[in-house]
């Protein structure tokens, strides 16, 4: 699942580059970063009890949500 996952986000990242839409540089940063941060993330995630995981992805996607509707 997490390879998948990485390559999905490797992918993302190299499709606008084809098309000239991309700088290089920034791409690969974010390319590494969602990798380390996927594998990170899922490391911590089994550490956590299943209830407390549902509760903070629910707590993090309230707040985003609220975030961005609260934007001018």
């Amino acid at each position: 699942m997490k390879r998948r996952i990485s390559k999905f986000s490797i992918l993302s990242g190299l499709t606008p580059k084809w098309s000239k839409l991309l700088a290089c540089q920034q791409g690969l940063v974010m390319m590494a970063g969602t990798m380390m941060g996927g594998y990170m993330g899922a490391k911590y995630a089994r550490q956590l009890k299943p209830k407390l995981m549902k509760k903070l992805i629910t707590i993090i996607g309230y707040s985003i949500t609220c975030y961005f509707f609260m934007l001018p």
